[in-house]
């Protein structure tokens, strides 16, 4: 009998929610910032690669159509503390990463290049699934994006 990869993504879910808690809203994430932490931990639950890129597949639609307000990728930014109030202090590698997960969301329907480096680099998109999740999680906690 075969795993459940629901079952893994919820193991895996619950090991990083200290990263997207209620006092991490607004809080830099990139390298250096817990995304080394969060992406191994990722690996450790979800060792296959190809169920990562299905999960983060998944995660960028509900990013993409689920996030009240005129501005959602504004509000991704915010909760992952690019702009705002705790936005000058992030490092120019956090803000990268940051803005590279944004812009790879709507790729989903409008492949791009950055769509292209995802599907062909592990490492890439790894760390691009591990900031989504950290981003999910904090929507989470804000109230903007209850798991249901």
């Amino acid at each position: 009998m075969s795993e459940d990869p629901f079952a893994s993504l919820r193991a895996c879910l619950a090991d990083i929610e200290e990263f997207g808690s209620a006092d991490q809203v607004g809080r830099a994430f990139g390298p250096g910032d817990g995304l080394e932490e969060v992406s191994s931990r990722i690996r450790q639950h979800l060792p296959d690669i190809d169920s990562i890129r299905r999960f983060d597949w998944s995660l960028m639609l509900e990013l993409l159509t689920q996030i009240p307000g005129s501005d959602p990728e504004r509000r991704i930014l915010e909760v992952m503390g690019v702009v705002g109030d705790e936005g000058a202090g992030v490092s120019s590698p956090s803000r990268e990463l940051a803005g590279a997960a944004v812009a790879l969301i709507p790729q989903v329907h409008e492949p791009g290049s950055l769509l292209a480096l995802w599907e062909e680099r592990d490492d890439v998109a790894t760390e691009l699934f591990a900031w989504h999740c950290v981003a999910r999680l904090r929507l989470a906690a804000t109230g903007d994006l209850p798991i249901a």
